[in-house]
């Protein structure tokens, strides 16, 4: 008899499972007042968080934050990348029940109540985390490690504009990692429309908030995570994140330890500041004029070999951001 047909092959093995979703996170920043900062400073901030985070396991988007009277910085944003969302201040100041902050909160710290337009990080809940900047904050590693963290709130302080007696330390508005939640955002806007500060003891007597700033960011914050919603947040070295070289430890980390930095005390690179005090100022001086240039190549603008040929701020060159494309080169060849 003929033999026995060989048996079927067996089945192709099945396809591997799709890669799972890369998490996105989103950098905020936000515009108070018409002409408010110098956006080449947003320009180069984005660069940074893009290139920072091409060694990151989550994906980015830029968003501003802009006041409605400061429509002329919305071409430019988002030219460099950004989705702009035009946003009023969260809360109707004249609706602020306590005498006491309605009388105060639009003179408090730099931008008064503008500076609550950095709470619309809560509102952006299609984001893992959202991580709002200053617009002199410069990225210069990814942290990862903060993303990864299960809190509502990652952030540093500011131990300089606290009094002896504060019952918490002020947050440094420059760097605050958020948890978007939407019943989070409504809880802060509530806190300061309930609108209890007093005068000498801060948020409901707490003594957190008497200090600059204290009525709005600066102090709200730690007052609704101390007081609230303890253990929703953690504070984060300030030396490694959000540097501002203004402690003895801070000017003692070497450049390569830094994952933010914010131009505070080094003063503002633009500035074309020279004598330093501290090295660490210098080097984050010069790195941020490294950065500008390669933000122009990247963006595909023309620019000088440095922005700062001379000291003194009269002698910067202004980056051309009036020719950059309309659409932004790494996102349209996304598309």
């Amino acid at each position: 008899p003929p033999p026995p047909p060989p048996p079927p092959p067996p089945p192709p093995p099945p396809p591997p499972p799709p890669a799972p979703a890369r998490r996105k996170v989103a950098y905020a920043i936000s515009i108070t007042k018409p002409g408010s900062g110098l956006l080449d400073g947003a320009a180069v901030a984005a660069y940074s968080v893009l290139k920072a985070h091409r060694e990151s396991q989550y994906d980015v988007d830029l968003v501003a934050f802009v006041i409605p009277n400061a429509t002329a910085t919305h071409e430019p944003l988002r030219r460099l990348g950004f989705n702009v969302m035009e946003k009023p201040v969260p809360l109707d100041i004249t609706q602020i029940r306590g005498e006491f902050l309605r009388g105060r909160i639009d003179k408090s710290g730099c931008c008064g109540a503008a500076e609550l337009l950095k709470l619309y990080a809560y509102t952006l809940t299609q984001y893992h985390r959202v991580v709002h900047i200053d617009l002199d904050v410069l990225v210069l590693q990814n942290f990862d490690e903060l993303l990864d963290m299960d809190r509502s709130l990652v952030y540093t302080t500011d131990p300089n504009m606290a009094g002896k007696n504060a019952g918490a330390l002020p947050t440094q508005g420059g760097f605050m990692v958020v948890r978007p939640s939407m019943e989070e955002f409504h809880e802060l806007v509530d806190t300061v429309l309930e609108g209890d500060f007093r005068a000498g003891s801060g948020w409901r007597g707490s003594k957190i908030g008497s200090f600059w700033g204290g009525q709005t960011i600066q102090g709200i914050l730690p007052f609704y995570y101390t007081m609230v919603h303890p253990g929703r947040a953690e504070i984060v070295d300030r030396c490694v994140h959000d540097c501002m070289v203004d402690t003895e430890p801070c000017r003692a980390i070497p450049l390569s330890d830094v994952k933010s930095a914010h131009f505070t005390i080094c003063q503002k690179p633009w500035g074309c500041f020279r004598g330093h005090r501290h090295k660490l100022c210098e080097q984050l001086h010069v790195r941020w004029l490294e950065l500008r240039r390669e933000a122009e190549e990247f963006y595909g603008i023309p620019g000088p070999p440095n922005g700062c040929p001379r000291p003194g701020r009269p002698n910067y060159i202004p980056m051309k951001l009036d020719l950059l494309p309309k659409v932004p080169r790494y996102l349209a060849a996304k598309q």
